[in-house]
């Protein structure tokens, strides 16, 4: 006897771990074109060939396809198992069989997915990152403040990851196909990037420093022309820095 509760939550259900429904629809696709292929009298692997998507292909959704090497990958496959060449099984009671499909995974995902990155500094010098991707366990956000950490010589700890609001959040196409870390990871490289930029250009103008001379570390802005300059990066990264004519530049 087994007895059980059902408890609704705000939590996700179980669901699959990834890729569920690709297998089981390749297989029937890939079947019947297989079939097609027999009933017009052309070799499998050339009708695939003569039929796959290329690169300058318009998709059904408007966007260009981007180089995809498919092409290459089949004729290496149907080389690598010597395909149209017949192969005897050494155990008599097997034969040896051969067959070629054609797939392009993630059919669905546009070519240009993108993903997008905003970084703001606070008065503390810590520092609020935004970003859309979902946190479902696998250390995503985590990843994002590491990127960003190491860039800006900020603690993670002082590196706040901020959960997905449409409101204000930017754009991510979607947390799939074990593409976030790449995709999101280098928006948020180029958007630290751009905030070290942004810092170095105004301690040259400030204080009229060689910008290639200036590195980040612990927080502060240093120079490896003058050993004891030190700037802390919350002492100017919100009120800009004050020149000699008492002005603030920032």
């Amino acid at each position: 006897k087994l007895d059980s509760v059902c408890i609704y939550t705000n939590l996700p259900p179980g669901g699959p771990y990834r890729g569920f429904g690709y297998s089981e629809f390749s297989f029937g696709l890939e079947s019947h074109i297989t079939k097609i292929a027999q009933k017009i009298k052309m070799d499998s692997v050339a009708f695939r060939r003569k039929n796959m998507i290329k690169e300058g292909d318009t998709l059904p959704y408007g966007a260009s396809m981007n180089p995809n090497g498919i092409g290459e990958a089949l004729d290496k496959t149907a080389m690598e198992i010597k395909w149209g060449e017949s192969q005897k099984s050494p155990d008599p009671n097997k034969v040896i069989g051969k067959s070629v499909v054609l797939f392009w995974k993630a059919p669905a995902m546009p070519p240009n997915a993108s993903s997008a990155a905003f970084l703001k500094f606070n008065e503390d010098g810590s520092i609020n990152l935004l970003v859309s991707g979902m946190e479902i366990g696998q250390g995503y956000l985590t990843v994002m403040a590491q990127i960003a950490a190491e860039i800006l010589s900020v603690p993670i700890s002082k590196i706040r990851v901020e959960a997905p609001d449409t409101d204000r959040n930017p754009y991510e196409w979607q947390t799939v196909a074990s593409h976030v870390t790449w995709s999101c990871g280098n928006a948020v490289k180029r958007a630290a990037e751009d905030a070290r930029e942004q810092i170095f250009d105004l301690v040259q103008r400030a204080l009229e420093l060689d910008k290639d001379s200036l590195y980040l570390e612990d927080e502060k802005v240093k120079c490896k022309t003058k050993p004891d300059f030190e700037l802390p990066l919350k002492d100017f990264v919100i009120n800009g820095i004050q020149v000699k004519d008492h002005t603030f530049k920032g």
